[in-house]
């Protein structure tokens, strides 16, 4: 089984307009199956006015989920903890950037939905602003592993496992009539996300590193 990133737009992009400004982001839902990804998109900002304006953009988390890290650029990318962009950018009057905003979410193997507000703001006029709301979700995708023979249901960050019990059932039962004929691959060690060994834990991501050189990804639910 094969996960790839999955984006997603559930309805047409949210647009808030200002006195001056417009900000209209590509999409504002994005979902991926996989939370080793960045999840990322752009947003475009114009001008309205008939004057030049000097914009920042600001943001502002809604909810977030713990452990997760988010940041934006604004011709150049902040540091995950600024909330305002440390330099303007100017937009003549009608002229639309489509290229200098991009929003990124990095998952860090967790699963759940984030939500950010992204405003930009004439930095002469702070009330003169637009915003927006992006969506970040990862929804991990549920599968059953067979495991010395036994079907166990888990949460599966990068491919394998089957989508039902009783395919891993079939599947499972073959590979033990088949397994005494096979020299089977030894865990050698678990390890968490920061390369840390680690005892087999619930809820938690972990690495199982075999003796054949090949590595599992997985979360085991409680």
């Amino acid at each position: 089984m094969k996960h790839l990133l999955i984006l997603l737009s559930f309805c047409m992009p949210f647009t808030v307009i200002g006195q001056s400004l417009e900000i209209v982001p590509y999409t504002n839902y994005i979902v991926s199956e996989n939370a080793m990804f960045e999840l990322s998109t752009s947003i475009s900002v114009q001008n309205n006015s008939d004057s030049i304006l000097e914009v920042k953009v600001s943001r502002t988390i809604i909810s977030e989920v713990s452990g997760s890290e988010n940041y934006f650029c604004w011709n150049y990318c902040n540091l995950p903890t600024t909330d305002v962009s440390l330099y303007s950018v100017p937009l003549h009057s009608g002229e639309t950037n489509d290229s200098s905003l991009t929003v990124h979410y990095n998952p860090n193997g967790l699963e759940g939905e984030t939500i950010i507000k992204y405003c930009a703001f004439d930095i002469n006029n702070p009330t003169d602003s637009a915003c927006t709301d992006v969506h970040f979700s990862v929804e991990l995708p549920y599968v059953w592993l067979c495991i010395n023979g036994m079907c166990v249901d888990t949460l599966l960050m990068r491919g394998g496992g089957y989508a039902s019990l009783e395919e891993c059932q079939e599947e499972c039962s073959t590979t033990m009539l088949e397994e005494p004929i096979k020299n089977s691959k030894k865990l050698k060690k678990m390890i968490d996300m920061f390369g840390n060994e680690i005892l087999l834990k619930p809820n938690v991501p972990l690495l199982k590193i075999y003796d054949d050189g090949s590595i599992e990804k997985i979360i085991i639910l409680k």
